[in-house]
């Protein structure tokens, strides 16, 4: 199991033959690959995300001008046009949003952990 953008230059060469997507819908970039829901399985929906994190006492005037640069930068549409070619779906967020959707993966793959009783090695 990979992200899809880590594999996605072995996918059109051929190399490897995805099975399904992990995502709640199916990807553009390989839009004839069904998502693992639509293969009949059931589970949670997994997908590969990425953030910028700063450490926790950061000063909030300096957190706000970093999101907003970036966030002026990943709209301009050059580089929307870049990350789509590439499979990424760019949906930025405030750092709260971006907190709160952390907080929930933890909390789904902790249910996860503990439904299939993986325990630490």
């Amino acid at each position: 199991m990979s992200g899809l953008f880590t594999v996605s230059t072995a996918i059109k060469a051929g190399h490897i033959r995805p099975i399904f997507v992990t995502s709640a819908k199916r990807q553009p970039l390989f839009p004839e690959i069904p998502t693992l829901h639509e293969s009949g399985f059931r589970g949670p929906v997994a997908e590969e995300w990425w953030g910028i994190l700063a450490p926790a006492r950061t000063p909030r005037p300096l957190v706000n001008k970093l999101n907003a640069e970036i966030t002026r930068i990943f709209n301009e549409p050059d580089v929307q046009e870049r990350i789509r070619k590439l499979g990424i779906d760019y949906i930025g967020s405030a750092p709260e949003g971006f907190g709160t959707f952390m907080q929930q993966e933890a909390v789904k793959w902790e249910k996860v952990i503990k439904n299939a009783g993986i325990k630490p090695e």
